[in-house]
């Protein structure tokens, strides 16, 4: 609520609006605008014959509505009015989202009063959904301009809904680029030694929360130190200093120089891999600005986002295998977007929050939902403000809901949860998991034949079975992963008919069936009396031996005697 008493006096009329408020302070569309206003009549006559006039102006200053709004009622000198929560406008559908103002006007018949007064102001938002964060920290910087040297630290709590000034009182200024410790106690960020305001003078600072003052990493080294960030483990940080990456081991404040190339070549926006081995960063300026990827011992460096005429910038690692970043919409489109970028081959991909017709930038993730970008899009309170969106839509909160927007510059946040993800965080384990922050003992490394993280899938002998009789061919025995199998193989291997799925094939060939299955050339006799008679039968009583049913052993008994006649003979007489 924006409080401005404004007094007219004229022939001793004196009407003094004290204040005004809107019922809340966002709405959605098709709800209805409620305003309660103050005033008092401070002069010593009797005033009658008033009325207020509402203007409501949307984020684009055009006005949504305008006119009459209450008739005053005659006040006695001294006297208040209370207007009372009244309708003023039901937000239409499709109406621009973000910021109104009112501006409430004084009116009278005789016309000495015709003086507007602003009063409040409320955000139309997309979503009701309420802001989903309730824990952790953030901390950010704001400034009126870059070169104007008055960046100052804001740290807000979410638990406590509580905004401080860190950077108060510490004789450093331009306090900017913040980025929190591992475990949340300390913080990294760039500034100078107050009233030094030239480029050459920016140091990094290591600043415990909350106890003492910061301490300056690279003080009178004459050089520009910038950008820094903690690694993973919290050991050592990695900055830009004069053009090239360093990183700086915190114990000793040794510096390890990862490129060395000067401004010949810009290397800026330094951020950590979740191993601490690896630094992405921004490589060249302006057009020619892309992503890479570095050792952090200076080898191994390679280009992970590098579009043609397209400035890349601004990289965050938000898991193992993904990162945001910053780039132009196109070649023709200078506005910037916030991407999901992949340190695999996997393409990056525009994140669907993003509004193409402003520069949305600065983002820093939450977890694997949601994260915080700055945004100067139409509806802000003005220069680059702070948002939340969900990473998966086009969900977005805006930082107004907390009061942490302001008209100038609001940039640079990093989030510090408060509290830790259990779970695998090593990803050489088959179940790792990217969004654990703490490593709960969980990790497995065995997969099994199928794939299976620890899985009992093993190895073993089948036989394919090709006529679907559950029994395999003999002689298509083949190791096996027994979780990838599908139902043509099994452990046995003793089918007798491998083509045959009653395993009863006839004399004729033919596979459970054909017929009776006895004379296949229809010519009225078996052909198993044809052929005993015609080969086997004869043959077999001339030579002695067992050739099978066919040769005359009609009992398949190995003896051809009188039996296998008599059993003939009434195979003849009773087919």
């Amino acid at each position: 609520m924006l409080f401005i008493p404004l007094l007219s006096y004229l022939f001793n009329q004196t009407v003094e609006i004290q204040s005004g408020f809107f019922q809340n302070n966002s709405y959605l569309q098709g709800e209805s605008v409620y305003f309660n206003v103050y005033l008092k009549n401070t002069g010593s006559m009797t005033l009658s014959g008033l009325w207020l006039n509402v203007d409501i102006s949307d984020p684009n200053s055009t006005n949504v509505i305008e006119g009459l709004w209450q008739y005053l009622p005659t006040l006695s000198p001294n006297e208040t009015y209370e207007t009372g929560y009244d309708f003023i406008w039901t937000v239409p559908e499709g109406v621009t989202l973000g910021n109104y103002y009112a501006a409430i006007g004084l009116r009278d018949l005789s016309n000495v009063y015709d003086i507007e007064y602003g009063i409040d102001n409320f955000n139309i938002i997309e979503s009701e959904e309420p802001f989903p964060l309730y824990e952790g920290k953030i901390i950010f910087h704001s400034y009126s301009d870059y070169e104007a040297w008055d960046g100052k630290l804001f740290l807000y709590d979410f638990s406590e809904q509580l905004l401080t000034e860190i950077s108060q009182g510490w004789e450093i200024d331009h306090t900017i680029n913040a980025h929190f410790s591992p475990d949340g106690s300390k913080i990294v960020f760039m500034g100078v030694p107050a009233g030094n305001h030239n480029s050459s003078s920016w140091d990094i600072y290591l600043w415990d929360l909350f106890s003492g003052l910061p301490i300056n990493l690279t003080a009178n080294n004459g050089l520009r130190d910038e950008d820094p960030k903690f690694s993973p483990n919290g050991s050592e940080i990695v900055f830009k200093q004069d053009g090239d990456l360093k990183v700086m081991e915190l114990i000793n404040n040794t510096i390890i120089h990862t490129t060395n190339n000067g401004h010949s070549i810009e290397e800026s926006m330094p951020y950590y891999t979740s191993d601490s081995q690896y630094i992405i960063y921004a490589r060249g300026a302006g057009i020619s600005s892309d992503i890479y990827l570095i050792n952090k011992d200076g080898m191994e460096n390679q280009p992970l986002e590098n579009i043609t005429n397209i400035q890349e910038y601004y990289p965050i690692i938000r898991s193992y295998s993904t990162f945001l970043y910053t780039r132009w919409v196109s070649a023709e489109n200078h506005h910037d977007q916030i991407y999901l970028g992949y340190l695999n081959d996997i393409n990056a991909q525009s994140l669907s929050f993003n509004d193409e017709s402003a520069d949305d930038s600065d983002p820093f993730p939450v977890n694997s939902e949601y994260v915080f970008f700055s945004s100067n899009r139409s509806g802000g309170q003005g220069g680059w403000d702070l948002y939340l969106a969900d990473i998966n839509s086009s969900t977005t909160w805006s930082m107004d809901e907390l009061n942490l927007n302001s008209s100038i510059h609001e940039l640079g946040i990093c989030y510090f949860s408060g509290g830790n993800i259990n779970g695998c965080n090593d990803p050489e384990a088959c179940n790792y998991d990217e969004t654990a922050t703490e490593d709960d003992g969980s990790c497995e490394y065995e997969v099994d034949c199928a794939g299976v993280c620890e899985g009992n899938s093993e190895f073993l002998t089948y036989c394919e079975d090709t006529d679907g009789d559950g029994l395999g061919n003999p002689g298509s025995e083949t190791e096996l992963c027994n979780g990838l199998i599908d139902e043509t193989w099994v452990f046995n291997c003793d089918d007798p008919e491998p083509d045959c799925i009653a395993n009863d094939t006839y004399i004729c060939g033919i596979c459970n069936g054909g017929g009776d299955g006895t004379d296949c050339n229809d010519d009225g006799v078996p052909d198993d009396c044809e052929e005993i008679y015609d080969e086997g039968y004869i043959a077999g009583l001339e030579e002695g031996v067992l050739t099978g049913a066919q040769s005359g052993d009609v009992n398949g008994d190995g003896v051809l005697n009188v039996i296998d006649i008599v059993i003939f003979v009434e195979m003849v007489l009773n087919p």
